[in-house]
């Protein structure tokens, strides 16, 4: 809110605390799920994991690109979103992950990382 106009809408657009009807519920939850399908991996990409890996990867990207792989429609068609990585030096690729796990023991979600970096390394 920039100005006492936005203030005094948004309170008026909050002071009726009615509650959503179970239609509007059901709708969020659609929605929800929906959303939930697009990513294989919820990596919100804060980069936590990365302050302590020994390999210094960057796993945000990792996982966006096998984010990318596994929701981009059929596996030979996007292929190539995994394959990119082959740019990289070798000690930066997934297959550089040593699986020592200091990347979930960061992560907000608990994601298993080494797990995802093998299966990467091997899909590419």
């Amino acid at each position: 809110m920039s100005d006492l106009a936005q203030v005094k809408d948004n309170i008026r657009t909050f002071s009726d605390d009615s509650v959503l009807s179970e239609d509007e519920l059901a709708l969020i939850k659609e929605v929800s799920d929906s959303l939930h399908r697009l990513y294989a991996v919820p990596c919100t990409a804060c980069r936590y994991c990365c302050a302590d890996c020994p390999q210094e990867l960057d796993i945000p990207f990792f996982l966006a690109s096998y984010n990318e792989y596994k929701t981009g429609g059929e596996k030979d068609l996007s292929s190539w979103r995994l394959a990119r990585l082959n740019a990289l030096p070798e000690e930066k690729r997934p297959s550089a992950c040593i699986g020592c796990g200091h990347c979930t023991a960061h992560c907000p979600q608990g994601l298993d990382v080494p797990a995802y970096m093998k299966e990467m390394a091997v899909l590419m």
